[in-house]
């Protein structure tokens, strides 16, 4: 059973106009500025905070809360493919222990835990032939967004990621393609990681994130 300890450090981030950054239930957005709202008499100043199909705002001393995060470091993106690639872990039979850990990497929130549990859902996936609703909904979700930020991250395509992530998460299935195919190459796909085939970040209207849960538009962190 894989065993891994993070070291857990707590670091002060500061956020301009522009940047990207991660929320734990709204995905990936980019900060488009911040405004002044009068909410019970009280003037407060927010982030507003974009990603494709939403929009919400993040009180400004709030940004440094464990739910939001800047964008991943390379070599953190680079760990959690490593994460990909190792043999899954099994998952317990017992339904709460796992949708504790659902909600553990919910919180966490960073790409290594995401691809962890994306890997050993989909290993428990091809196990019992199917995962429950919420599972379900956990695993498409958090794979987006994994791809999402590896794409933004390593200046990739998203496109381009979502084939290699598919490839770590059915390894069998990518042996055979791979036997079937007429040049035969093997993909690297940690050193696809450092890959910058696209240099600029890419717009949100092109780009299409997760949220978790649904329609979460025009929403008011306090």
């Amino acid at each position: 059973m894989e065993k891994v300890i993070e070291e857990v450090v707590e670091e002060v981030h500061t956020y301009l106009e522009g940047d990207w950054i991660v929320h734990s239930l709204y995905g990936i957005g980019q900060i488009k500025g911040t405004d002044v709202k009068d909410i019970s008499g009280e003037e407060t100043r927010y982030y507003k905070i974009q990603t494709t199909n939403s929009t919400f705002w993040v009180p400004v001393d709030q940004m440094n809360s464990e739910v939001l995060r800047p964008l991943s470091s390379l070599e953190e993106i680079q760990k959690a493919i490593a994460a990909l690639q190792r043999p899954p872990a099994e998952m317990s039979d017992n339904y709460k222990t796992r949708q504790s850990r659902i909600q553990r990497v919910q919180t966490r929130n960073t790409p290594r835990a995401t691809a962890r549990l994306i890997r050993d859902l989909r290993a428990r996936q091809r196990e019992k032939g199917a995962l429950n609703k919420t599972e379900r909904s956990a695993f498409r979700t958090l794979k987006e967004r994994l791809v999402e930020e590896w794409a933004i991250v390593s200046g990739t395509k998203a496109e381009k990621v979502t084939s290699k992530l598919n490839n770590l998460l059915n390894p069998h299935q990518a042996s055979a393609d791979g036997q079937a195919s007429a040049d035969g190459q093997s993909q690297n796909i940690v050193a696809a990681a450092q890959e910058t085939t696209t240099t600029s970040f890419p717009s949100t209207s092109r780009r299409k994130w997760g949220t978790w849960p649904k329609q979460q538009t025009n929403k008011i962190n306090r």
